[in-house]
């Protein structure tokens, strides 16, 4: 398992930016080929449609959070982090988005986490995990006020 972990990472490593981006384009038009070949224009549905059923069987889920968030309220609501599984953020300039994204990243590989209830040490949780972390910037022209 450890050498096939290995030769991905090696063969992730070889990618450029522009191979990452095409892949992750590739796996949202498949995902776009297959809806549309499944559903087409013949089945149409409202976004709360069975929402009663839907939030009783995600209520009665057993054991299916994934790695912990920064924040305790996120991981709640979304039961974790959950592996092979994308996160976006959006929010205003400034909110945080960047930083929270890179703890999270931080607390997902890490196997050992600091207990802040207990105020004791390390503790060890987890074998190592991957986080791919991608940002992007708007380019912004500066003007200076005469």
């Amino acid at each position: 398992m450890m050498k096939t972990m290995m030769k991905k990472l090696e063969a992730f490593n070889k990618l450029t930016s522009i191979d990452v981006l095409n892949e992750i384009n590739n796996k949202f038009m498949d995902f776009k080929s297959m809806w549309k070949n499944m559903f087409g224009d013949n089945y149409s549905f409202k976004a709360g449609d069975g929402i009663t059923d839907r939030l009783r069987e995600h209520k009665e889920q057993q054991n299916v959070y994934g790695y912990p968030f920064q924040s305790g309220y996120l991981t709640t609501v979304y039961r974790g982090m959950r592996p092979k599984k994308y996160i976006l953020r959006s929010s205003v300039s400034g909110g945080g988005k960047s930083r929270s994204s890179l703890a999270d990243g931080c607390n997902m590989v890490s196997d050992r986490i600091y207990d802040w209830s207990k105020r004791n040490g390390y503790q060890q949780v987890r074998v190592n995990q991957y986080c791919l972390f991608l940002q992007s910037w708007k380019k912004t022209k500066f003007k200076t006020l005469s």
